[in-house]
């Protein structure tokens, strides 16, 4: 959620449709890596199109073309953008804070498979020539 001018916009840059990315490559010529690289960088071609994907992503903005003459405060929008990604990894994960999801979990019945096969794994320390091999030295 990315709070800009009054407004709150729910969006998540990984779910960036193809029309949206393909008119950004056509555009500017960044593929997503490349976007998200300038966004890092503040890159002003990158953020603009942060800021276009950002604006349309609430269907008011639909009317809004990518271009050169997209006209907004790029410093204030990335300071927007920011916050909003550092409230979202402020967020807690309900899997870390110590409580799994709710869900029913069935009972055990135990295994009534045995173990007839011995293991090929070794627990023993590697051998000499075994451990040269495994670093790239010729062995023998």
């Amino acid at each position: 959620m990315i709070r800009w001018q009054g407004s709150e916009y729910d969006f998540d840059i990984d779910k960036a449709g193809t029309a949206e990315l393909r008119e950004i490559k056509r555009k500017y010529g960044l593929s997503l890596r490349k976007l998200l690289e300038g966004m890092q960088e503040m890159d002003v071609d990158a953020v603009t199109c942060l800021y276009w994907l950002v604006m349309t992503s609430d269907g008011k903005h639909d009317d809004l073309v990518l271009g050169d003459d997209l006209e907004f405060p790029v410093v204030e929008f990335m300071s927007a953008w920011a916050e909003s990604e550092s409230q979202e990894e402020a967020e807690p994960d309900p899997t870390r804070d110590g409580s799994l999801p709710d869900t029913a979990t069935l009972p055990s019945n135990g295994s009534s498979t045995k173990t007839l096969a011995k293991s090929g794994t070794s627990t023993s320390p590697a051998s000499r020539a075994s451990t040269a091999s495994s670093h790239g030295t010729p062995t023998g």
